[in-house]
């Protein structure tokens, strides 16, 4: 929401965080018997990322990209349009589960970084060419006042054609580099010292499979968690325990090449690990049993909190329900109302302070705002100002389990960022 060329502070909410709970549910969704190989075209074909070399014609994906969106962009996509055979033509199977994942569990479009498409978005879409195999989409968002510029990556597909392989997060920006993700997924080793260097080699490898374009990541993540999750884990996950490995995603800053960074330690009771993003703050931590399992481990629970930890006389807190909350008129009205009322501090603006805050709060049974707390901080002052913002949010939609009213923890991520 910049207001002028001259230095001034603005900030964004990164919305492709907004519910980054939604992230990783799909490690229970796999309930097919575990394997006890690689599937055989992974591991043939594994030490190249299917990326297959070919002269650049920039012209031809520019009509790709633009032909996808200005399908995409349509509310609603027409009738005679085969949209699922449409989407394979544009988009690779590694990206489609990216956005499959963040549209049905974050209700969030990971290819325009919004829920709702602008009205300005088909007269405003812009497609240039950028280095190499990226791309800048562009378009005006109404709601935010200012340009969405989104990079996204081009790759060659087992079929030989050009397709969308990459999509950017929002909190890398206007990033266009191949230093932002892996070349291709992280295998997991044939050996393992202890629990500890099983878990944390299991935990690299599964990022790395929605932090890339390698053609490979979807057969290799379904193998990753049939063959090191315990069936009961995966089919029986319904309350939302295994998205929590997947928090640590927002771990991933510029400073370290956009590659999550986590540390996992033993705890008290026996077999229980701690997962953490190395702070003093709750966001993303969380608990994971692991026991032995022939000559490996295998992962055979998750939870938020340890057991002496919980809280007896409280009632209980969901994080994710069959309805989650929902801010009056949803997403679209809670960035306005964010971009409205959060003022940049003018103590950060003079030391030239920016970051991501994350608010974490619960929504109780009759919309109220309550247990507001900084999870992720980026500096006091931010910290101050996100904290404020958030505890003076209207009454929301309560969420609903079972069709009863429930009480539930909701994430915001907020970023302070100067003008250049």
């Amino acid at each position: 929401m910049e207001t002028s060329s001259k230095k001034r502070p603005f900030y964004i909410l990164v919305a492709s965080l907004l519910l980054v709970v939604g992230i990783g549910t799909d490690l229970y969704l796999w309930y097919r018997a575990s394997h006890k190989a690689l599937p055989k075209s992974y591991d043939k074909q594994y030490q190249s990322t299917q990326q297959t070399e070919a002269p650049i014609d920039t012209a031809a994906d520019i009509k790709i990209i633009r032909e996808f969106y200005e399908v995409s962009g349509q509310d609603p996509i027409p009738d005679t349009i085969d949209w699922m055979a449409f989407r394979k033509r544009h988009l690779t199977q590694t990206l489609i589960d990216y956005i499959e994942l963040i549209g049905t569990h974050c209700d969030y479009d990971a290819m325009t970084r919004s829920q709702d498409t602008p009205t300005s978005f088909l007269k405003t879409l812009r497609v240039r060419a950028l280095k190499g195999d990226w791309y800048m989409v562009s378009y005006y968002a109404d709601y935010e006042k200012e340009w969405m510029r989104i990079p996204v990556r081009m790759v060659t597909d087992r079929d030989g054609k050009r397709k969308i392989g990459f999509v950017t997060d929002a909190s890398q920006g206007e990033k266009a580099t191949d230093s932002i993700f892996y070349p291709q997924v992280l295998r997991m080793g044939k050996v393992h010292r202890n629990a500890q260097s099983f878990l944390q080699d299991f935990y690299r490898s599964y990022m790395s499979t929605y932090l890339t374009p390698d053609l490979n990541a979807p057969a290799y993540r379904k193998w990753l968690v049939n063959h090191y999750v315990a069936k009961a884990l995966r089919t029986d996950g319904g309350d939302g325990v295994l998205y929590l490995l997947c928090e640590l995603f927002s771990t991933a800053v510029s400073n370290k090449h956009w590659q999550p960074h986590y540390q996992l330690k033993p705890t008290k009771q026996t077999g229980w690990y701690e997962a953490s993003d190395g702070t003093d703050a709750d966001y993303g931590r969380h608990y994971v049993k692991v026991e032995k399992a022939g000559n490996d481990y295998l992962i055979t629970d998750m939870k938020s909190l340890e057991e002496d930890d919980e809280p007896e006389d409280r009632e209980e807190c969901f994080e994710i329900v069959e309805q989650m909350p929902e801010f009056p008129g949803g997403l679209r009205k809670l960035l306005e109302y964010l971009g409205s009322h959060t003022t940049y501090p003018e103590s950060a603006q003079k030391q030239g302070l920016e970051g991501r805050v994350i608010i974490s709060f619960v929504v109780e049974k009759d919309g109220s705002i309550a247990d507001a707390k900084v999870e992720r901080s980026a500096a006091p002052d931010l910290d101050a100002e996100a904290l404020r913002v958030v505890r003076a949010m209207p009454l929301w939609k309560p969420g609903m389990h079972h069709g009863d009213p429930v009480r539930v923890r909701f994430r915001v991520p907020i970023t302070f960022r100067l003008s250049e």
